[in-house]
């Protein structure tokens, strides 16, 4: 039977135990479990504040979702061609291509086709978070943005490249 969701919440996983199997554990014990799964390599459950929330139930997902994120060249191109018409998209993406610094409001339009389910604000916030836990993006200083780093490995910069990059563009 295979699951159709990309990810759920404890408390979703929770209730669905409760009324599906009848089967009622405690949050901590359901915890424990999704550790034990996560080691197993059938989810992806990390038992740290802002990310113990969420359970990746296909965590091929994951790899998509950073595929996307660091380099795929052909994906790139095709959101550089869907926002043609929207001028401040276009340089959203145009700087995020050029020096790595991602204005989070376009990961909707990046992710919005990975998978089968929608991925919500939420669900954003939860990989934003999973992909700074692991060095893949880092914080910019202001919540909307980010940085990824292997962007600015792939085109030769240095963090103060970055940052003469922004101070011309302004």
């Amino acid at each position: 039977n295979e699951v159709k969701e990309l990810w759920m919440t404890v408390s979703d996983i929770k209730e669905r135990l409760k009324a599906d199997l009848k089967m009622d554990f405690s949050t901590e014990h359901l915890r424990k479990m999704l550790s034990k799964f996560n080691q197993l390599g059938a989810c992806l459950y990390i038992d740290e504040p802002h990310l113990n929330q969420h359970v990746v139930l296909k965590p091929k997902m994951m790899i998509e979702c950073v595929k996307s994120l660091i380099y795929d060249k052909a994906l790139h191109m095709r959101q550089q061609h869907r926002y043609q018409l929207d001028g401040i998209k276009l340089q959203l993406w145009q700087r995020f291509s050029r020096t790595g610094i991602l204005d989070t409001s376009l990961l909707k339009d990046l992710w919005a086709s990975i998978g089968d389910s929608h991925i919500g604000e939420d669900e954003r916030h939860f990989l934003i978070k999973l992909l700074e836990k692991n060095m893949l993006i880092s914080e910019a200083g202001d919540k909307d943005i980010v940085v990824v780093p292997m962007l600015q490995d792939l085109f030769h910069l240095t963090p103060a490249d970055t940052i003469l990059v922004e101070i011309r563009r302004q």
